[in-house]
């Protein structure tokens, strides 16, 4: 039996063969979209294409940050340690732009109307990037009747982010006890 083989330890497994299978398929999309979305001359398509890019940026961040979330760090530094919360920034601001885009195109086409050529592949292909985004709902949705997490402190948003910051929050906090005398007292 050669390394990994049978025990789901190949060279991509769990998440990080989620994320490449996800990455693929987004990519290839990506590329369906962008094409059919300026042979059509439609703008939703082309707008949810570039929305498709920065899904893949994200996908190249979380796939990074499995890589390097093994690795030990001599000294904390804003480095590759910290590379996912840069990517999350670059990745919003990316959306943003985009946003602004998609705003001035519309308002172009508000007051000078294109003709869209061939509404129904647009709606197929509209609706194969539906599944694509369900199919990505189904790879990273944690699966189960619990949330199999802890709200933790007093937070009340509900992100898996904010629970680990919570747990390591609880980490840095001492335990305090009172002997009875204490109690008694105050």
């Amino acid at each position: 039996m050669g390394a990994g083989e049978g025990r789901g330890q190949g060279r991509f497994s769990g998440k990080k063969c989620r994320l490449v299978s996800m990455f693929s398929l987004t990519t290839a999309f990506f590329f369906v979209e962008i094409i059919v979305g300026y042979l059509t001359n439609s703008m939703a398509l082309v707008a949810d294409s570039f929305h498709m890019l920065s899904d893949i940026a994200a996908l190249v961040i979380a796939f990074l940050s499995v890589r390097m979330a093994p690795k030990s760090w001599s000294k904390n530094t804003f480095g590759w340690a910290r590379a996912e919360v840069l990517g999350a920034l670059v990745n919003a601001v990316f959306l943003v732009a985009l946003c602004f885009s998609i705003t001035v195109e519309s308002l172009k086409r508000f007051y000078e109307p294109e003709t869209i050529h061939n509404p129904q592949m647009i709606l197929w292909v509209g609706t194969m990037g539906l599944i694509v985004n369900l199919v990505g709902l189904c790879l990273f949705h944690e699966h189960g009747s619990s949330h199999g997490h802890s709200h933790g402190l007093s937070r009340s948003t509900h992100s898996h982010l904010t629970d680990l910051a919570d747990k390591d929050e609880k980490d840095e906090i001492p335990e305090i006890t009172y002997s009875g005398a204490e109690k008694a007292g105050g």
